[in-house]
């Protein structure tokens, strides 16, 4: 596609530079047009086919010393258009600074293990090709905290410099600190210069760059609050209170969403129309689960899957589940009328709710989620699938337990279930737009 960031990768081990290749072209936002085993290669590549960014490992044959590093130098130098990302297994700030020593536009520096986390190389690509910087936040955090320890800081910048590497936002701030949010940038400006004079072990860090620094973990700090406000702020919320994320039977309503006809629209629309209108349907359904006290479990590509009665305990959840679907029938709706005015397709929603029990609990290796799993979660995925545009399909367990009437059910065998599910068909209360 057109509007495809175009890549040159640099990395010597064939099974990483492969797997990293996969996962970038994956993305649909980036076009690796070339691959190097070396810098050397890097280099021709990088001539020969003026790419929009360089993703290249730090240390590359012949000496595997900081190759990485030297190229990208050499290539912001020849060719001021193209930015480079730098990948290092090391988070020692001496490794940044040296990458970021004649300026940093253009350039980021990125621990290896964010390659596990697309979204983070996404905004480091996105960055460098605009002429902005990222240094990874891990880094930042030990440069300011190494900066904080030999400058003779006093309680409260220590305290702010503490935020600050954890790349709170200045609202955040605000309230950690007690203090009105306008005071918040004066004390980073003052802390930030107090830094850049300071001068720990020989390294002077420059005020405009350790602005950059600051913004680009910033940034990260608040597209990350934004994902897990969407998938799972009740789970952080249940921990800080004392609650736990062991396996437990509990029972829930289960939510599934689904856009009907979706890979129709991806062929027959542009994909960059589609990502966004699917964007910002989402968005809209994780912000009506949280308002609903559930938690977005998962997406599942234009699908949503949502929890209601775990972690947080919730006595009313089956009709705190119907009443969300309701919502979100009504404001897919409003989306729609708006997309259609503007000359965009619409999305019809259907969805499938069920009540029961299930093991929920913390799951995973390295990288753990909270989820629930088992019939009552399988069920509801076989409901939302008999759902049409903008229809509920509720089990009559969940039905009942929301006060709804079960005069009229319908009696199916589900895909997997030796046993039929005994549903209803649930119309949500109309829009404005649609009364008379």
């Amino acid at each position: 596609m057109s509007d495809q960031l175009r890549v040159v990768l640099a990395e010597d081990n064939l099974l990483v530079r492969e797997g990293t290749k996969m996962l970038l072209q994956s993305t649909g936002e980036i076009d690796v047009v070339g691959a190097a085993s070396n810098a050397e290669e890097a280099r021709q590549l990088v001539e020969s086919l003026s790419p929009d960014a360089v993703i290249t490992d730090i240390r590359m044959p012949p000496s595997f010393r900081l190759e990485g590093i030297d190229l990208a130098l050499e290539v912001r130098t020849k060719y001021p258009k193209t930015g480079v990302v730098v990948l290092s297994s090391h988070d020692d700030p001496e490794y940044a600074l040296a990458l970021f020593k004649d300026g940093s536009a253009g350039l980021a520096y990125l621990l290896k293990e964010r390659v596990a986390e697309p979204e983070q190389l996404l905004h480091a690509v996105r960055e460098v090709t605009a002429g902005g910087a990222v240094m990874d936040p891990k880094v930042v955090d030990a440069l300011v905290s190494r900066e904080a320890s030999a400058s003779g800081l006093s309680e409260y910048e220590q305290k702010l410099l503490e935020l600050m590497s954890k790349g709170m936002s200045y609202e955040r701030m605000a309230v950690e600190l007690d203090i009105p949010a306008g005071a918040v940038d004066l004390d980073v400006s003052r802390v930030l210069a107090k830094l850049a004079t300071a001068a720990s072990q020989g390294v002077n860090v420059a005020l405009e760059q350790l602005r950059r620094l600051h913004a680009s973990v910033m940034e990260k700090e608040q597209t990350t609050e934004a994902l897990s406000q969407y998938l799972s702020p009740q789970v952080t919320e249940a921990v800080r209170a004392g609650g736990s994320t062991e396996a437990r039977e509990v029972e829930v309503s289960v939510v599934f969403t689904d856009i009907r006809g979706f890979t129709a629209l991806s062929e027959k629309y542009d994909l960059g129309l589609i990502r966004t209108l699917l964007n910002e349907h989402l968005s809209a359904m994780s912000d009506l689960v949280l308002s609903n006290a559930g938690t977005v479990d998962k997406f599942l590509g234009d699908s949503v899957m949502a929890i209601f009665g775990a972690p947080r305990d919730l006595p009313d959840h089956a009709q705190r589940a119907v009443e969300c679907a309701q919502a979100m029938i009504r404001r897919q709706d409003e989306l729609n009328a708006a997309w259609i005015a503007a000359g965009h397709p619409e999305f019809g929603v259907g969805i499938g709710v069920n009540t029961g029990p299930a093991m929920a609990g913390s799951v995973g290796g390295t990288k753990r989620e909270y989820t629930v799993t088992g019939d009552a979660v399988n069920v509801a995925q076989r409901l939302n699938s008999l759902a049409a545009p903008r229809e509920i399909v509720a089990s009559v367990a969940t039905a009942s337990a929301a006060g709804l009437d079960v005069s009229e059910t319908e009696s199916v065998t589900v895909k997997g279930r030796a046993r039929p599910v005994e549903l209803i068909r649930v119309r949500p209360a109309m829009s404005e737009g649609d009364q008379s």
